[in-house]
């Protein structure tokens, strides 16, 4: 550098420069240094100027001068990037101006740009870990508006890169978490640093719903920044196993099985809400109760040894009997599992308790209903809609010769085709929801017996019918029964009515040809009593074929039941005075002789009445669930021994014997139709006789 008195002012400049200037010859000797360029690389002047260049930069390998002296030989001037190297070793980053002096000297202005550069390096590695990162990092400016977003945004939300800049984002929010994100962004917009954490779903591309986990950091301030950075990362999976667990939670607490766990020192570290309830715990007892304080010393001294085992990697089951508070006993099936770590290591137990007192006492019940259906002296069998076998008893099957439970067989490989086509129809009653009963004959091997079937739906617990039940009783004996008792009934009934005949014959005989008035008194009686044994064989007959033949149940209306036989009894009897009260309306009742049970206590009534002129009246009256037929009258009344013996306070005995036949076909009669017969006092004189019959539809 010139150093004479023209130069003091350029000297001076050189002196005071705040950036570095290095003087070198061709080279690369160090000729000058200002002061700031001998900080740059901590040399004092005098050292420095005993090195070159090459002493103070990082060279490649076989350079002997840096790039830029060969620039300046070229072209005058040159203007690169290098690095100094510190006396203490450290590499300072120079801006490096350099140009020509003449007479072979080199000026080089030297700016340090560490700074710059290290600003530079830890922008790109903030853009690299920006671009690259799998979070979403969004920048907002001051009204909320995104600027910026990483390309993440793609694989979260299937957006674009800048699809939404410009985009208020709480249009993408949630509408149920619109109102809370909007006034946590307000808090971050208006509060410096970093704000609290959000989470909140957000419409990604496919209008579907995305969790997000966020974070704003307000760095408006920062004349680098300028907005609120916003890191966001997809929760959706996490937030689905949080779901998922509470329904876990919610399905276990509200579990009807008792469940529970515990450490291996037996302390309990879960118990759900039956658990709790049935052993009497609350909630703070869990982590502090031991099993053996939940169980008492003797039940825990029973199932330790069982703990032990499960301890070890065992799984246990069994049943015991355990009391609630109340002192009740329970009869449970209970488990026992290891409960494990993340490591496979054994840290407790897990129990499960399942409550089986009713399925114990289903059991029982269950097989008491076996011992019953498998005892019965009736056949018992059910089939499904296909007609295939579901159960049968033993009777039936020793009967239709099958082996085992016969469950799956087809009825028809069971029954004779003749049996088969007579019941099938039958059958197709029930399944449409009818109950039937009927006789037939059913035959196996050439043998044939005469059963009564009672047919009715088998329904599951949704009232849906899958099949049918019959019960079977065999009828052979009643059937000799019958037949004997109509052998004896025409026998009875013709043999009597002879000699009844022939007795009220000589009666009459002797009655014309005497004056005697005792004697013509007593054949007056002789004919009396004879006609009443004539008359009580004819109740007889029609008893007899009620028993052996009864009349089929039909639905008829009650109302005009009564006036027709009311008619009829009126003609054949005029002296009588018999009235009705009837409702207008139809009055169903499913009954079979009923017009004979009526007609036999409107005779009954007049018959034994003692007035001339006796009066009578028959009421129908249709109550809520019964419909009723009532014959009142103003004679001397049934007598109780009669009443006794119907109504069943009394049993027949020969001072007591019950001779009104008539009475006894109508209690046989209202019986056969599920009715019930009273007998009441009338007021003030006579009788009051009652049938009630069940209301169709409300028969038990």
């Amino acid at each position: 550098m010139n150093t004479d008195g023209e130069g003091e002012p350029y000297r001076a400049y050189f002196e005071e420069s705040p950036i570095g200037v290095f003087v070198t010859d061709a080279a690369g000797e160090f000729v000058d240094a200002n002061p700031v360029a001998c900080e740059m690389v901590g040399r004092e002047r005098e050292e420095l100027l005993s090195l070159s260049i090459k002493d103070v930069t990082d060279l490649p390998e076989g350079a002997a001068l840096p790039s830029s002296f060969a620039k300046v030989k070229e072209t005058g001037r040159a203007r690169d990037e290098h690095q100094l190297v510190h006396a203490d070793g450290r590499r300072i980053d120079v801006l490096l101006d350099t140009m020509s002096l003449g007479d072979d000297r080199f000026v080089a202005y030297v700016q340090d740009v560490s700074e710059k550069k290290r600003y530079e390096r830890e922008l790109e590695r903030f853009k690299a870990f920006t671009e690259q990162s799998s979070d979403l990092i969004t920048l907002l400016d001051e009204n909320g508006r995104i600027q910026y977003n990483s390309p993440a945004v793609e694989d979260i939300l299937g957006y674009s890169q800048d699809e939404l800049i410009g985009e208020n984002p709480l249009e993408y929010i949630h509408p149920r978490d619109r109102e809370r994100v909007a006034d946590q962004l307000q808090t971050v917009l208006t509060t410096t640093g970093r704000g609290p954490r959000a989470e909140f779903r957000i419409r990604d591309a496919d209008g579907e719903w995305v969790w997000i986990e966020s974070y704003g950091t307000n760095r408006l301030a920062d004349p680098n920044v300028e907005g609120i950075i916003v890191n966001q990362r997809d929760i959706t999976e996490r937030k689905e196993r949080e779901r998922t667990l509470k329904q876990y939670e919610r399905a276990v607490e509200q579990a009807t099985d008792l469940l529970a766990a515990a450490d291996t020192d037996h302390r309990l570290l879960f118990a759900n809400k039956r658990y709790r309830e049935f052993h009497g715990l609350s909630d703070d007892d869990i982590g502090t109760t031991t099993l053996e304080e939940v169980l008492g010393p003797e039940q825990f001294a029973e199932i330790e040894p069982r703990l032990d085992a499960v301890f070890e990697g065992e799984t246990h089951q069994y049943e015991m009997i355990r009391q609630d508070p109340d002192g009740d006993d329970h009869h449970f099936d209970i488990r026992y599992y290891p409960l494990r770590s993340d490591y496979g290591e054994v840290v407790g137990i897990v129990a499960t308790m399942r409550d089986i007192t009713e399925r114990k006492e289903r059991r029982r019940k269950l097989k008491q209903y076996e011992y019953a259906v498998e005892s019965s002296t009736d056949w018992i069998v059910a089939v499904d809609t296909d007609h295939r076998v579901l159960f049968a008893n033993s009777g039936f099957r020793s009967f239709h010769g099958l082996d085992g439970d016969a469950r799956g067989t087809p009825l028809s490989e069971a029954l004779e085709e003749s049996v088969a086509t007579e019941i099938v129809p039958q059958m197709e009653r029930a399944l449409a929801g009818e109950r039937v009963e009927f006789e037939h004959q059913t035959t196996s091997d050439g043998e044939r017996r005469p059963v009564r079937s009672v047919v009715f739906p088998l329904e599951d617990d949704d009232g849906t019918v899958i099949g049918v039940v019959a019960l079977i009783r065999d009828i052979s004996e009643l059937k000799d029964r019958e037949q004997q008792l109509q052998v004896l009934d025409r026998v009875l009934r013709h043999n009597l009515n002879n000699k009844m005949n022939i007795v009220s014959g000589y009666a009459e005989s002797i009655q014309d040809r005497t004056t005697d008035s005792f004697i013509q008194e007593s054949a007056a009686k002789i004919r009396a009593n004879s006609d009443q044994l004539t008359q009580m064989a004819s109740k007889e007959r029609a008893i007899t074929k009620v028993l052996s033949d009864p009349p089929a149940m039909e639905a008829v209306d009650l109302a005009t039941v009564a006036q027709q036989i009311t008619s009829s009894v009126r003609k054949s009897h005029p002296a009588a005075t018999i009235t009705t009260e009837l409702p207008e309306q139809r009055v169903e009742v499913v009954v079979g002789a009923v017009g004979r049970a009526l007609k036999e206590l409107l005779q009954n009534a007049v018959t034994h009445s003692d007035r001339e002129r006796p009066a009578i009246e028959v009421r129908v009256r249709n109550l809520p669930d019964t419909v009723q037929v009532q014959v009142v009258d103003d004679g001397p009344g049934i007598p109780e021994m009669e009443r006794a013996v119907l109504t069943g306070e009394s049993e027949i005995e020969p001072l007591l014997h019950g001779s009104g036949l008539g009475l006894w076909l109508v209690k046989l009669i209202v019986g056969r139709a599920d009715g019930t017969l009273r007998f009441e006092e009338n007021e003030p004189r006579g009788s009051v006789v009652t049938i009630a019959f069940p209301r169709p539809g409300t028969a038990g």
